[in-house]
């Protein structure tokens, strides 16, 4: 009875647990991002507080911004394990079957995994049109 009610245990052979890794990496990238979007938010409202109403000198807060070079190590690691991308879709180890349900969750947005992985990479993108605005402005 106790035995049919255990979860079946994941048992990863050679090449999941290697591309476990690379997406280990790759998601602990977009951890730091996550980190340094955070730290520059707090940035821009410390310089927003000081300079009340109107911020004279938002570049100040971009000169010492170091999470550009974290884009730099995610988009080495993003080229390394996007080659992976297909071999997850047409895979039929565990693990490419577990990536392929959880990329049907709502949360996903019907992206692919490569699109999910891109976003970041779009976000970078926005940065200047955020100061052509700003400047318009």
């Amino acid at each position: 009875m106790a035995e049919s009610r255990k979860k079946k245990r994941f048992n990863p052979d050679k090449s999941d647990v290697r591309l476990y890794e690379r997406l280990a990496r790759l998601l602990s990238h977009i951890k730091d991002l996550w980190n340094g979007h955070q730290s520059l938010l707090r940035s821009l409202q410390n310089k927003q507080q000081q300079e009340t109403p109107v911020v004279q000198n938002i570049g100040s807060v971009f000169e010492n911004f170091y999470m550009f070079s974290i884009y730099d190590s995610y988009f080495a690691q993003y080229t390394t394990t996007s080659r992976d991308f297909q071999h997850i879709i047409t895979g039929s180890s565990e693990l490419c079957i577990i990536i392929r349900h959880l990329l049907k969750s709502p949360r996903c947005k019907c992206l692919t995994l490569e699109g999910i992985f891109l976003k970041p990479i779009q976000r970078l993108q926005k940065y200047p049109l955020f100061f052509k605005v700003d400047i318009d402005d």
